[in-house]
């Protein structure tokens, strides 16, 4: 039975999902110019220890890192192709 998108969603926000869900090795290989996560995350240069240091990078920064490493403009445009991909492996 496929599911609706609406379904999907809901789904997913109750799932409470981490950054290595969303944004696994071989979506940021394909993605960015980056080996993996762990090259992702430490070549933003940013420090990200816990979820508070993650809230506080700005969306403005966010968006510049992403336009460095990848073709996406926009790290919700970004996000929003990893969950895709997301759904894709695990609804698929």
């Amino acid at each position: 039975m496929v599911k609706e998108p609406n379904e999907i969603l809901q789904n997913l926000q109750k799932k409470q999902l981490s950054f290595r869900d969303i944004f696994p090795d071989d979506f940021v290989r394909s993605h960015t110019d980056k080996k993996d996560l762990a090259d992702f995350l430490f070549g933003s240069g940013f420090v990200l220890q816990t979820q508070e240091d993650l809230a506080r990078i700005s969306a403005e920064d966010w968006d510049k890192y992403i336009r460095t490493v990848s073709s996406y403009q926009s790290f919700d445009s970004f996000k929003k192709a990893a969950v895709e991909y997301y759904i894709e492996r695990t609804v698929g």
